[in-house]
């Protein structure tokens, strides 16, 4: 049995879900929490009928075939204590409620001792700076190719407010060549050494590469980034369960050198919900639960797959995992305003704000300075 949340972001949305599924207009609208259930049993379809009967109105069917049921549910508290002292005859479907009650009940987010560190996303957003230590990045190619800038541009970074450096030695624009590997560790390795002999703060390695990755953490990184989530190879599970570090598990769609020669999906949210989730679940006993997920906004996406993901990025929290949204100056928010490189940060910000009001934990930026502002005044607003 698969359950997901469909959370109805927009009308748009909304009109989407009742087209798919010939859903009656009056069933939902925008703001509802659905619950897809798929892959069930006779028998697991007969629990969650008597758990609607029981439940209504605060829990209804809205669509239902031979192994699919689609919930609506109304998280009234009289419904999450109910749910919680019933019993059905089937497991699967009695986990399915007692995680859909720890969704609505939860307080607190996570908070992970890395080392002598400690990474509490209750203070979320946490704000990860980009360090691109490559001569051909989208962004900043080449700008800190140079060690000591490289260096020196981290710790300015630290010093605006970044809690993360997410350091990366090979560029994954689109259409990018493979790095050999001695390159790649001869441009961050020295970084990593130097940014942590002058400060404590969090490193992460961006990286597919499982020595990479090793060497990096022995260097002092503490996280791992993988856009490949632990994919491309295979080794990267033993570096994972050796270190027992935290791992950023990102979904992308074929490689950096050919992700965006007309990406198609079936079914775009089930793909990238379905990876993230199977993903986690097979790290889960190597690093005590430490992952965090990454849809891959700009990974085998096009314009509208990206904005689809941002809008149901809410979708994401069901899996219970810190989520990492990264948008920065990326060619989709280029396309949609007409305007370089450097000249997305308004673009930037706009996706990144949606991103933090729907759940997102981490935000992978460029500009720390005025993404702190942007993080003051929402935490202010939210807490007035």
């Amino acid at each position: 049995m698969d359950s997901r949340l469909l959370f109805v972001s927009t009308r748009q949305r909304a009109s989407s879900i009742k087209q798919a599924y010939h859903i009656e207009d009056n069933l939902i609208k925008e703001g509802n929490y659905l619950f897809l259930l798929s892959k069930l049993t006779v028998q697991q379809i007969d629990d969650l009928n008597k758990a609607v009967n029981l439940f209504e109105p605060f829990l209804q069917s809205v669509y239902q075939n031979k192994e699919k049921v689609i919930l609506k549910v109304l998280p009234e508290q009289n419904l999450l204590n109910t749910v919680q002292k019933t019993v059905f005859n089937d497991d699967q479907v009695n986990n399915f409620f007692q995680k859909l009650v720890n969704y609505y009940t939860s307080v607190k987010k996570k908070c992970w001792k890395i080392g002598q560190f400690m990474l509490d996303f209750n203070q979320s957003p946490i704000i990860m700076g980009i360090l691109n230590v490559t001569p051909d990045s989208f962004s900043d190619g080449g700008k800190f190719f140079d060690k000591q800038r490289a260096i020196d541009h981290a710790l300015q970074m630290v010093e605006a407010g970044a809690d993360i450096i997410d350091i990366g030695g090979e560029s994954t624009r689109p259409g990018a060549e493979e790095v050999c590997l001695s390159e790649e560790l001869g441009r961050v390795l020295p970084v990593i050494e130097g940014i942590r002999a002058d400060s404590n703060a969090l490193i992460s390695i961006d990286t597919y590469k499982s020595r990479v990755a090793k060497e990096s953490i022995e260097a002092g990184a503490n996280i791992i980034n993988d856009i490949s989530g632990t994919v491309f190879d295979q080794k990267m599970k033993e570096v994972i369960e050796e270190k027992k570090c935290p791992v950023i598990l990102m979904h992308i769609k074929g490689t950096p050198k050919n992700m965006q020669e007309n990406p198609q999906y079936d079914d775009l949210h089930e793909t990238v919900y379905r990876f993230l989730e199977e993903r986690s679940v097979e790290l889960e006993s190597l690093n005590g639960g430490k992952t965090i997920i990454d849809p891959g906004i700009g990974f085998g996406k096009s314009v509208s797959d990206n904005l689809k993901l941002l809008r149901d990025v809410k979708d994401f929290t069901f899996l219970d995992k810190p989520i990492l949204i990264g948008t920065s100056r990326k060619s989709f928010i280029g396309k949609i305003i007409e305007r370089d490189v450097e000249e997305r940060i308004f673009g930037s910000l706009t996706t990144e704000i949606y991103s933090l009001l729907n759940g997102a934990d981490i935000l992978r930026v460029h500009d720390i300075e005025k993404t702190l502002q942007v993080k003051k005044i929402i935490g202010k607003i939210l807490a007035a």
